[in-house]
């Protein structure tokens, strides 16, 4: 009788070793399932997020860049009014100066004509001096 009690024992020893063997199988496969779904949710999360932040990186770099352009636009805007601005007042300047040379060569000629008519007056009257003077003389000898 001690055979058949160690036998059944031993039955249901086995029999409990399967059983618990097929349960942690059971088990390791749903907790492999779940850690994979676990895993899988996180690399796809991940991956969003990665997606999002280049996407977010993207638009500042294509918004930085058309501000940018805009700017270089504008700037090359205000280049060219201030280039055209420049040639004006250059333009203004040789005018004025041509302007200035010109009264000045007048007032220069006219200045000119005032000496000579002055030098030629003081030699007139110089000359009527030296006439009388000589005329004196011819009287007197």
């Amino acid at each position: 009788m001690n055979d058949i009690t160690t036998y059944r024992a031993n039955k249901f020893k086995e029999a409990e070793y399967k059983r618990h063997q097929e349960d942690i199988k059971k088990l390791k496969s749903e907790n492999r399932r779940e850690y994979t779904t676990e895993n899988k949710k996180g690399v796809a999360a991940v991956e969003g997020i990665r997606d999002e932040y280049e996407s977010s990186i993207n638009q500042i770099k294509v918004s930085t860049e058309k501000r940018l352009n805009d700017l270089r636009v504008h700037q090359e805007e205000m280049l060219k009014a201030e280039e055209k601005r420049l040639q004006n007042e250059l333009a203004d300047l040789k005018t004025a100066h041509k302007d200035q040379v010109e009264e000045i060569r007048e007032s220069q000629q006219n200045q000119i004509e005032v000496m000579r008519a002055s030098h030629e007056k003081s030699l007139a009257n110089a000359r009527e001096k030296f006439l009388k003077e000589q005329s004196k003389l011819e009287l007197n000898s």
